[in-house]
């Protein structure tokens, strides 16, 4: 797009960017750091699919960072006081939080330098589904099995349910038969 192509509206530390060939969609939004949030002339703009898909994209990298960290504080700001998972534990029943974390501790303490690589990512009206892959080195013990030192690779869905800015609902489900495949002697 040139700049031609666009509108551009700057109202109380707001900045929005529209494309009035497409029905004025909106292309982007800036708030400055000096506005109050959610109040602003534009602040309907963020109902729009771009500015969804894009909150949801940030949501999704904020969560495997926390994941690939351990950092259990950010996990649980992400996820909601309601929030409930299925098939996230190695018995696939339904899971809350403290289940939650207690699931990625087991990996993270088990893969050294774990990565959660996020692939593709879908968003669809309140769901956002994310394939992707972990990686890291068998260190430490995973499903009761002690360290083999070697490195593995498994892929991974997640499908995840948001609601306020917050993952209310989770079906997961990591390629755990790959990963012991790799890890058992």
């Amino acid at each position: 797009l040139g700049v031609h192509d666009c509108s551009l509206t700057v109202q109380e530390g707001e900045i929005l960017v529209l494309d009035p060939k497409r029905d004025n969609q909106v292309l982007g939004y800036v708030r400055l750091k000096s506005s109050q949030p959610d109040v602003g002339l534009f602040a309907a703009a963020l109902g729009s699919p771009l500015m969804q898909e894009s909150e949801a994209l940030d949501m999704v990298s904020r969560y495997y960072e926390a994941i690939g960290a351990g950092d259990m504080q950010e996990l649980s700001t992400l996820l909601s006081d309601r929030w409930v998972g299925h098939g996230t534990a190695a018995n696939d029943g339904v899971q809350d939080i403290e289940g939650l974390l207690a699931e990625v501790r087991t990996l993270t303490e088990g893969l050294e330098d774990a990565e959660f690589e996020v692939g593709d990512v879908y968003v669809v009206d309140d769901v956002i589904t994310v394939l992707g892959n972990i990686t890291g080195r068998h260190t430490g013990d995973i499903y009761g099995i002690e360290a083999t030192q070697r490195d593995v690779s498994f892929g991974g869905i997640a499908v995840q349910r948001v609601e306020g800015g917050q993952i209310v609902e989770s079906w997961q489900m990591a390629d755990r038969l790959s990963l012991l495949q790799q890890i058992a002697e």
